[in-house]
């Protein structure tokens, strides 16, 4: 089923990431640091690189890229460029979460797997929780670990709720690393993906159908999703806020999507035990 966009209200939805500060004008990161990832990215730093693997072969420039990444902002590149407060559109993050649901929905409704992973555990995990257990209520088949994977560096591809972690065994990692993911999402071979960072790229990579969280110090992730746009969706939003914030994100997008069914349900299933 396709909605049509003039019947669904989503002005609480834009309210909501806007209170949350999830976008609008953030505080998070300094203009100029902003702009250094974008020159770390060229200078192929793997950090801010997030092993994209097709980015060196495009051969950017510095100037192509702020364009770029101030128009998946929603943003002048004057604006991106300035001294101003980092600033995430709006209108640009609403209309880009409801392509992204709606290419996940397509996925779930007729049974494909879906795949649900993040690098930012300490922001975003609760988020995915909820937008797993959704679209598995919708028909999807969520990608699960009955058994954790090792991945490099002594770590672990974990399984929380239907979505794919790093742990260390004590903690679960914030990294900007694929840390296995490619390999993993290679074997499991899923029919679409909700990621950030280089889990998100690793999808990318692989030519995979994804919906990436971005935010305004990540331009490998719209980059990438540029070369596919048909197939990738990048979402602009501050991905440093805390799960408690996130949550209500992910349960607001999804009201608003299901007409406002009651979803609270969802915040006490994605905070139970594995």
């Amino acid at each position: 089923m396709r909605y049509n966009m003039s019947m669904i209200d989503l002005s609480d939805f834009r309210d909501t990431l806007v209170r949350l500060k999830l976008t609008g004008e953030l505080n998070r990161n300094t203009p100029e640091a902003n702009r250094q990832a974008i020159r770390e990215m060229l200078a192929q730093n793997d950090y801010w690189e997030l092993e994209a693997e097709r980015i060196a072969g495009l051969q950017l420039g510095y100037d192509e890229v702020v364009e770029l990444m101030a128009a998946n902002l929603g943003m002048t590149p004057a604006r991106f460029e300035s001294e101003e407060a980092p600033f995430i559109d709006p209108e640009h993050t609403v209309s880009r979460f409801i392509t992204g649901y709606h290419r996940l929905e397509r996925v779930a409704k007729v049974g494909g797997s879906l795949l649900f992973s993040t690098a930012h555990p300490g922001s975003l995990l609760s988020f995915y929780q909820a937008l797993s257990l959704h679209f598995s209520q919708l028909g999807g088949r969520v990608i699960r670990l009955p058994e954790p994977v090792r991945a490099p560096e002594n770590r672990w591809l974990d399984d929380v709720n239907g979505v794919i972690v790093l742990s260390d065994e004590g903690n679960l990692m914030h990294t900007h690393a694929s840390s296995g993911m490619r390999e993993f999402i290679a074997q499991v071979k899923p029919d679409i993906v909700m990621s950030d960072h280089a889990f998100a790229v690793a999808a990318m990579n692989l030519n995979l159908p994804t919906v990436a969280i971005f935010d305004v110090d990540d331009p490998a992730v719209p980059i990438m999703a540029q070369l596919d746009p048909d197939r990738m969706t990048a979402i602009p939003m501050n991905d440093n806020q805390t799960n408690a914030r996130s949550i209500h994100a992910a349960e607001s997008l999804i009201r608003t999507m299901a007409h406002d069914r009651p979803t609270k349900h969802l915040h006490a299933r994605a905070a139970g035990p594995a």
